[in-house]
């Protein structure tokens, strides 16, 4: 069973992104044949941004690391829903960026933390 993301609610989906994936071959006259290279075809990605504090920044890399790039994770509500995605569709996070932006005092610090998720077709 897939571990679930920490309940951190981001700030925005800032973009979305699809991309298909197909095979396509160019014949002569301008002809080009295209068809789905295979059966899940288009692949998803959002960009997720959160300002936290020190402690849920540590959180949510932590969470990160564990995954290690590779190891899919499934969404809190507040994060699948405005998505449009359901409970059960599963992420993966290869990329993030930490960017310290505000001194508060010795434990609230402000972080930016920046991290594209991608959706998965794993069993």
């Amino acid at each position: 069973m897939s571990e679930t993301f920490p309940s951190l609610v981001p700030l925005a989906m800032s973009a979305g992104s699809s991309t298909a994936k197909i095979v396509k071959n160019d014949f002569g006259d301008g002809y080009t044949q295209r068809v789905a290279d295979g059966i899940n075809t288009i692949k998803s990605t959002w960009a997720l941004d959160w300002v936290v504090s020190n402690a849920n920044k540590n959180t949510i890399v932590a969470f990160l690391e564990a995954r290690g790039g590779y190891d899919s994770f499934l969404l809190p509500t507040a994060i699948y829903t405005p998505l449009g995605e359901t409970s059960t569709t599963l992420w993966t996070c290869d990329k993030w960026n930490t960017e310290y932006t505000e001194y508060t005092d010795d434990v609230t610090n402000v972080w930016k933390v920046t991290l594209t998720i991608t959706k998965e077709y794993d069993l």
